[in-house]
């Protein structure tokens, strides 16, 4: 039996060897002045595969486009 915080890790870890296009990123505007911040947000919403992303930027995150695909 596994405690939430080891199925958490024990998912992330079988989604590092799994062989999909999945960027995570925590936090990745930190510390990024404003024009990278924007250069981020044109790449990321250009990235074709999926992504998982923690910030507390809420600008940020409202900059960056969601769309469901389906197979």
């Amino acid at each position: 039996m596994l405690s939430g915080g080891e199925l958490a890790r024990l998912a992330i870890a079988m989604i590092t060897i799994a062989q999909i296009d999945l960027l995570i990123l925590d936090e990745p505007s930190n510390n990024l002045d404003l024009e990278t911040v924007d250069q981020m947000v044109k790449a990321l919403n250009a990235y074709q595969g999926g992504l998982l992303t923690i910030s507390h930027d809420l600008d940020f995150l409202s900059r960056i486009n969601t769309r469901a695909h389906s197979s």
